[in-house]
Formats: structure tokens, sequence, C-alpha cells
């Protein structure tokens, strides 16, 4: 959606080409499945949900994004995905794609077990 929107890739531009190819070359070698996983996610992306993602903090809880913090906290406080979208005022698919992103990253199957995790996040002391 926002390489349609865009009228093609970001890395076709000439001058960011050739090093875009490299660091696509090597990502790809380091981690296939995941560079594949992802690249469909962020092709099936449309333009609020690419920019919620690129402005996300990198000051979350361990291993999260700042939003995806405050997403999982909604999520330990019982909130549905429609809730945190009308909470966060972002479209309720981009709700669902923070939900999916955190459960994949901590290796988590159900919402119980992101509130559990969560949780026990909060009683553990800064830096451990």
């Amino acid at each position: 959606m926002v390489r349609e929107s865009l009228g093609g890739r970001l890395g076709s531009a000439p001058f960011m080409r050739a090093q875009h190819l490299r660091f696509e070359a090597a990502v790809r070698k380091a981690l296939p499945a995941a560079f594949d996983r992802e690249f469909r996610r962020g092709a099936r992306a449309s333009v609020d949900e690419a920019m919620a993602y690129v402005l996300d903090d990198a000051a979350g809880a361990p291993g999260l994004t700042q939003r995806e913090s405050q997403v999982a906290e909604l999520v330990a406080g019982g909130l549905t995905n429609k809730d945190i979208a009308a909470r966060l005022t972002i479209a309720q698919r981009t709700a669902e794609n923070h939900v999916e992103r955190i459960l994949d990253k901590l290796g988590f199957t159900s919402r119980t077990q992101l509130a559990v995790w969560t949780y026990e996040q909060r009683d553990e002391p800064a830096g451990s």
C-alpha cells in the first residue's frame, strides 16, 4: 500500500540504490525468514500504519518500543483492539498490528501471556 502510494520502492532512487541493495542482501542472508515476513507485513501496511511504526520510540519495556509498551499496558488492562485504537487515536487495524507485533517479538501466542508479562515487568527493578 505504501509503496504504491509513493510510486515505487524507496531504495529505487538512484542515489540510494547501491547502498540499499547491499543492506538488503546482508539482512536477507542473516535473517531470511524474518526478512520475508517483515517485508510482506510492510508491503501490506497502510501509510498510517507505516508512519505509526516509523515514529515509535525505542524506549519502552525490554524489547518493545514505547508505543508497543503503551499497547501492552492497555492489553494488560483488558482493553480490546477497538478500545486501544480509540484510546490512542489510531486505526483499529493499527492497534491489531501492534498487538500482533508484540506477541511475535515476545514469542507469545495469547493476550493473557502478554498481560502476565506486562505485570511482571512492572515489578522488575530498572536495568534488570
